[in-house]
């Protein structure tokens, strides 16, 4: 089945279960396609049936990255979660308001609140990555080098152009994958892996 196939079966089953409006949201995310805006507008169009906190991470994470021109109007959504969150997703909800600050390029007009939501998701030490590295990278020396020890000890895996290419689309449209890979950064591509490493390196 190739990608388009694969697109209409999703689209299709996409109105009976919130797996498949995730699968088919990111998706569209994927070369050839590659159309974040439609993702997005699949994501809110069937959020409120399902409410569901996987696309609300979803939705707010993609907001930020590729509509950073304009206010993310989800944050107070995905915020609306805590009252009822685990610690692994406070960590990810603290971590998704800093992710918007620093994607809409104001860290040094909002930097006290910037650091606070950073510590927040840090301190609920959760298996994460990026939460780490983002607040070392405004930290001083000693304690960001403190700080991205941590983060590559929850490394999981840095993976290599070998392992995308035998992975499936079902392996690139997983929730679990793409939040491993994107958001918490316990999966890294080799470049990825290199940036922190040397961050560290230089601290």
């Amino acid at each position: 089945m190739d990608i388009y196939e694969l697109e209409k079966t999703l689209k299709a089953k996409a109105v009976d279960s919130s797996d498949d409006v995730i699968k088919y949201a990111l998706l569209e995310t994927l070369s050839p396609i590659a159309d974040y805006t439609l993702a997005i507008t699949i994501l809110k169009e069937h959020f409120p049936k399902y409410n569901d906190f996987r696309m609300a991470v979803l939705i707010s994470f993609l907001m930020s990255t590729w509509e950073n021109y304009k206010e993310n109007d989800f944050i107070s959504t995905i915020n609306s979660f805590l009252e009822t969150a685990d610690g692994g997703q406070k960590a990810i909800i603290y971590y998704l308001n800093a992710y918007d600050i620093f994607m809409h390029d104001v860290v040094s007009s909002k930097r006290d609140e910037y650091l606070s939501l950073l510590n927040q998701s840090v301190n609920l030490d959760q298996k994460f990555v990026y939460n780490y590295y983002r607040l070392a990278q405004r930290s001083k020396k000693d304690k960001a080098k403190e700080l991205i020890e941590k983060a590559l000890s929850n490394i999981e895996k840095i993976s290599s152009e070998t392992d995308c290419e035998s992975m499936t689309f079902e392996d690139f449209i997983s929730f679990d994958a793409f939040l491993k890979e994107h958001i918490l950064g316990t999966i890294l591509t080799q470049s990825n892996f290199e940036e922190i490493k040397n961050f560290y390196n230089n601290c």
